[in-house]
């Protein structure tokens, strides 16, 4: 069985895997930070930290964050989403800007928070959040943003 831990790691290794195939220097930091799972030197000699959400089911749309993605921005932090697929096929990947991960996860969750519960009452406060690929609650144009950062390392090769 395939525990949070290994899925994740799954996930960083991956990434590391494609970064350094296309030259970077990657670091895994095996859990050693807090707010990044590596460190990424780019061809143009800068630093870059990413953190890694990883998900084990191919038709999952939505990866769980916590309620520090929202304020958490900074230049030189991107996030990696990986989604694994059947093992003789790759993953799919995102590479997004903190900023735009915050801003997605925000608008996501207050859309959220304003829909019903199942119950029919409503959503109760929670720490955790969800960066989705497709939902109701996204603002139009988010696909096409989206398309630019699949499987795209132009972004981290140009920073």
């Amino acid at each position: 069985m395939m525990t949070k831990q290994i899925i994740g790691n799954a996930g960083e290794y991956f990434i590391a895997y494609i970064l350094s195939k296309e030259g970077f220097i990657v670091t895994v930091t095996l859990g050693r930070t807090i707010y990044y799972d590596l460190i990424v030197i780019n061809p143009k000699n800068k630093t870059i930290k990413i953190q890694v959400k990883t998900t084990q089911h191919p038709n999952i749309n939505e990866f769980v964050v916590s309620k520090k993605t929202e304020n958490f921005i900074e230049d030189d932090l991107f996030y990696a989403f990986v989604r694994l697929k059947e093992i003789n096929n790759l993953p799919d990947f995102w590479i997004l800007p903190s900023k735009i991960v915050a801003d997605i996860v925000k608008k996501t969750y207050e859309n959220w928070l304003k829909t019903p519960a199942k119950n029919g009452g409503e959503h109760k406060e929670t720490p955790l959040r969800t960066f989705c690929i497709k939902s109701k609650f996204l603002p139009s144009g988010w696909e096409e943003t989206l398309k630019r950062y699949k499987s795209n390392l132009e972004i981290l090769k140009e920073f």
